[in-house]
């Protein structure tokens, strides 16, 4: 859902009551213009920061279980846990990424049975994978990420349109891909 805020009228219209409101109604906009009375009110109150903050969905890395050093030809599994703190939930259909990346090389792996709009506020979703690395992979320390690009193949390479987590030192805004490691050693 998404719209405009109500007509002034306190206690109804006041911080504590928005903040329950937008999170049951699980709001994702909301116009910035309408109602000025109710939008100071907030600002004043000082929820104003967690309302943009928290509109639409908010995806934060709880943490993140990556084996330190891994063989090429071998499979290792790997375990990460998000939350969503925003009101609502992601609405389109994305695909999810693990992205293996170093100075010359780039391996995506598209993960299979998950779905982030499954994602669901309020919520730790729990997520382990088996990856299957080639024999032949380059040697080295690798950064090892999320990337959850648009559907559309048009924008799937504009950074602009890849999730986004929110927690600090995590997202990459030249390659769009939120990092979980940069410290994954992989050995002949």
């Amino acid at each position: 859902i998404g719209g405009e805020s109500c007509e002034n009228n306190p206690p109804r219209s006041q911080c504590s009551n928005a903040l329950s409101e937008l999170g049951t109604l699980h709001w994702s906009f909301m116009n910035n213009g309408y109602n000025p009375d109710v939008l100071s009110s907030w600002t004043a109150g000082g929820c104003m920061p967690e309302i943009r903050r928290r509109l639409g969905y908010r995806f934060e890395l709880i943490e993140s279980t990556i084996p330190p050093q891994v063989n090429a030809g071998t499979s290792f599994s790997l375990n990460f846990k998000l939350k969503n703190v925003g009101f609502a939930n992601l609405f389109n259909r994305r695909p999810i990424f693990l992205v293996l990346l170093n100075t010359g090389s780039r391996y995506n792996y598209q993960l299979t049975g998950g779905d982030p709009r499954l994602w669901l506020t309020g919520f730790i979703s729990n997520i382990t994978v088996t990856i299957s690395l080639p024999q032949n992979i380059t040697p080295g320390v690798y950064k090892l990420g999320l990337w959850l690009p648009d559907a559309a193949s048009a924008l799937e390479n504009n950074t602009a349109y890849s999730v986004r987590f929110a927690n600090a030192n995590v997202w990459d805004s030249l390659t769009g891909i939120n990092f979980l490691t940069d410290n994954l050693q992989i050995s002949p």
